[in-house]
């Protein structure tokens, strides 16, 4: 019995993995085996977590404890559009993926953080009063790049389940930091963030053929593990000024296999030099018979 269940199960993830040699044209009928992606969507940056207590307690000379804070953080990270264009091959004998790519996209990042606590007041030793602390930063542009491998399993004809994972770095142009409020003298200083991000990245989606060589695919995105920098919390998030943050992405993504030339009978065979079917001597000899 266990043994008919483990051959059942077998056929179905062997049924599972398969798809029709045609999906992707890889006998290369029509197409190179290759093209273009453009891609659409969304970017979101979300704290993980949202909240994060903080205090910062100092000793006096008599062995006396001071807190010059005391509170909670709130984290909020930003959305934005994003735009992206990549290239990718289709792999002709398939086993784990069948198809790479490499993809650039653009994105904007910004996040927001305020403490909400008690302060004190003028220096160590006098109370504390409520106040509140702001955190703002932000990139004029983040570039994104990825290299990345996928699986296609189709579930019907023409519609199949996408999965995708791969390496992923970001560049961060004009990050800037801004602290405002509460003194920051009585809070820890401030990292700068990393204007550089290296992870292990992948996600899923649902794609299906619209016609021969023409793909359309919606995917969701997100860090497995972030290499560089690494997060207090760990995971796929990283740490931006207090708060720590995972990326997501939302996108519709539209792929062109590209065109096979159609094969032309004008000129010489490829590789080989054109011949005149007669030389000039026998040419002669034609047009001196036909004259007589």
């Amino acid at each position: 019995m266990r043994l008919q269940t483990l051959g059942v199960a077998l056929l179905i993830v062997s049924e599972a993995l398969a798809q029709r040699a045609d999906l992707f044209d890889r006998k290369e009928q029509a197409h190179l085996g290759h093209g273009w992606s453009w891609k659409l969507g969304g970017h979101l940056l979300d704290a993980a977590p949202s909240t994060s207590s903080s205090q910062w307690l100092i000793a006096n000379a008599d062995g006396t404890l001071d807190t010059l804070h005391a509170g909670n953080w709130s984290h909020q990270g930003s959305g934005s559009a994003m735009v992206g264009i990549g290239h990718w091959w289709v792999v002709q004998n398939p086993v784990l993926w069948d198809r790479w790519s490499i993809e650039l996209a653009g994105v904007r990042h910004a996040v927001d953080s305020e403490f909400r606590g008690r302060v004190a007041q003028d220096g160590p030793g006098l109370p504390t009063t409520l106040d509140t602390l702001m955190d703002h930063g932000e990139s004029t542009f983040t570039l994104q790049t990825a290299i990345q491998v996928h699986r296609a399993i189709e579930i019907i004809p023409d519609f199949f389940l996408d999965a995708h994972m791969g390496l992923g770095y970001n560049y961060e142009f004009g990050l800037e930091t801004v602290r405002s409020g509460a003194d920051s003298a009585l809070f820890l200083p401030l990292s700068t963030p990393s204007a550089w991000r290296l992870a292990l990245e992948g996600g899923v989606g649902l794609g299906v053929r619209s016609q021969s060589g023409r793909f359309l695919r919606l995917l969701i995105n997100t860090d497995f593990i972030q290499l560089q920098p690494t997060a207090i919390q760990g995971g796929g998030a990283w740490d931006w000024m207090e708060g720590s943050y995972r990326p997501w992405q939302f996108s519709i993504s539209w792929d062109l296999l590209k065109r096979r030339p159609a094969a032309s009978c004008v000129g010489a065979p490829s590789g080989q030099p054109g011949r005149d079917l007669f030389d000039p001597k026998m040419r002669k000899k034609m047009r001196w018979s036909r004259g007589t």
